[in-house]
């Protein structure tokens, strides 16, 4: 569908702009292609790191908790997820999702 086709298009555009650097284009970049139906770990995975970068940390979690219900394999996101709880200074639950990414 052309909704599906804007999505992506976004997600890569938003994609482009983060590894710019410019993570709070990114941002809204990202949020409109998931507000736009476009919903898979990766795009929650990128979309969590520009938040955890941007130092929401609590957005953060729940964008890798969303990524984590979607590809529950990938210890990558639990590593993502472990740095935000690491960015809150919540160490105990960063070990645990370190440990459980590995």
């Amino acid at each position: 569908t052309s909704t599906s086709h804007k999505a992506i298009a976004n997600y890569n555009d938003a994609v482009e702009m983060q590894e710019a650097g410019d993570n709070a284009a990114a941002l809204a970049i990202f949020k409109k292609a998931i507000d736009e139906g476009l919903e898979s770990w990766r795009v929650y995975t990128r979309y969590g790191n520009a938040l955890k970068d941007e130092g929401n940390f609590d957005a953060a979690i729940e964008a890798y908790n969303k990524a984590i219900q979607e590809a529950p394999e990938e210890g990558r996101i639990r590593n993502n997820l472990g740095l935000a709880y690491t960015g809150k200074k919540d160490f105990d639950s960063a070990i645990a999702e370190y440990y459980r990414g590995i």
